[in-house]
């Protein structure tokens, strides 16, 4: 059965929560692997101040507010 977890993929500061946020990418990983996998596939994308920044109605992709905006533009 294939696992599915949420991992942490940089924690920078917001000045729009102003805190600490953690950018978060769900991932899953395969029961078994596969010659030509990849290891995993990511499902979604969040921020940990999503709950936040919606009820401020602040624009932000990883708020999911927005899509074209990312403040934290991931290189």
């Amino acid at each position: 059965m294939a696992a599915t977890e949420w991992v942490v993929l940089r924690e920078l500061w917001c000045e729009r929560a102003g805190r600490q946020a953690k950018l978060l990418e769900q991932r899953v990983y395969p029961a078994e692997i596969l010659p030509e996998s990849l290891g995993y596939r990511v499902l979604a994308r969040k921020c940990d101040s999503a709950i936040e920044c919606n009820l401020r109605e602040f624009p932000c992709r990883w708020a999911y507010t927005q899509p074209e905006h990312d403040p934290f533009a991931l290189a």
